[in-house]
């Protein structure tokens, strides 16, 4: 309960235990180059959690319990398969940088779609939207 950084990146790991959410101390976690495409639900009870690094797995979407993560000020989803964002990101107070390029992300809900304009005017641009 005392760990402060978890590194599992390039395990070729489909999901995640259940007991991560005992991780209360938990203010970084990288899961770079795995091929997570969910987050178990206790995931999100790490209210200390800083620091999120998901690049290059298979995530489609991320669930809205992500917005349950208040003390999240980074946030890393880059080359993923995500089609939109949660709209609670675009409450998430503690929330400084989000990456998210390389994704699928060319029609987001209306609401995430301003959001992402306030973010980065060029954002369609860093996904792959051919044709859109």
């Amino acid at each position: 309960t005392n760990l402060k950084k978890l590194d599992v990146q390039y395990n070729e790991l489909i999901d995640l235990p259940a007991t991560i959410g005992n991780l209360s101390s938990l203010e970084q976690f990288d899961g770079r180059y795995n091929q997570f495409a969910s987050l178990p639900d206790e995931f999100f009870n790490l209210k200390k959690l800083q620091w999120l690094q998901l690049w290059g797995n298979e995530f489609k979407l991320l669930p809205e319990d992500i917005g349950k993560l208040t003390s999240l000020k980074e946030l890393y989803v880059i080359h993923n398969k995500l089609i939109d964002l949660p709209k609670c990101v675009t409450r998430m107070k503690s929330l400084k940088y989000i990456d998210f390029q390389d994704n699928y992300i060319c029609n987001p809900s209306p609401e995430v779609r301003a959001w992402l304009k306030k973010k980065d005017a060029q954002w369609k641009s860093k996904q792959n939207c051919y044709g859109q």
